[in-house]
Formats: structure tokens, C-alpha cells, sequence
């Protein structure tokens, strides 16, 4: 769904972007940099991923959106089960007082 172009100014920012934590010095330095460039046993580089990912085309997935049919759904369901129980409540009621004195 993307546009190429973007894609790639937006790889292009975040190299821009890298380059400068990489630029300053080391006590100005932010710990949230490193994590762009540092190379990890699980992988490469977060930069890496997210330039071969705007370069390649691959979009990310998209988030969860909500659901008003399955909130409808769920809603519809809670207040039928809570109109049985309400319904129900007498008779449970006396099955329970049974059960109790015939345990008794």
C-alpha cells in the first residue's frame, strides 16, 4: 500500500538519523541509539530491519484495529447471559436449599 519514494526518504532519514548518535560524542550519547546499530545474536542491527523493510517493500502488519461487530456480539451475549441467570436465580436457589437439606 506504500509508495516507493517514501519508503525510500524514509530509509534515508533513519540512516540520517543513526549517523547522528554515532556523530556525537560519547557522553552526549543517548542508551536508546545504540539499540539502532548494535548488531544482536537474534538478528541484525534494528536500523538494518527497518531499511531492508521500507527498501523491500514489505509492509509492517497492521495494528489490531477494534471490532464493533464483535464488541456488538460480545455485549449481546453478556447481557442474554445475564438475563437467563437473573431468570434462573429462583430456581437455582431452591435446587441449592434441596441439595442442602438432603446433604443435611
Amino acid at each position: 500500500d506504500g509508495d516507493a519514494g517514501r519508503a525510500l526518504n524514509l530509509a534515508s532519514a533513519l540512516i540520517k538519523v543513526a549517523q547522528l548518535g554515532v556523530a556525537s560524542p560519547a557522553g552526549l550519547a543517548s542508551p536508546a541509539w545504540s539499540t539502532l546499530n548494535e548488531i544482536t545474536p537474534q538478528g541484525p542491527a534494528l536500523l538494518e530491519m527497518r531499511v531492508r523493510r521500507l527498501v523491500g517493500g514489505v509492509a509492517p502488519s497492521a495494528p489490531h484495529t477494534f471490532n464493533r461487530r464483535f464488541f456488538a456480539i460480545a455485549a449481546l451475549s453478556a447481557a442474554g447471559l445475564f438475563a437467563a441467570g437473573a431468570a434462573l436465580a429462583p430456581s437455582l436457589h431452591q435446587f441449592t436449599e434441596s441439595l442442602v437439606r438432603l446433604l443435611s
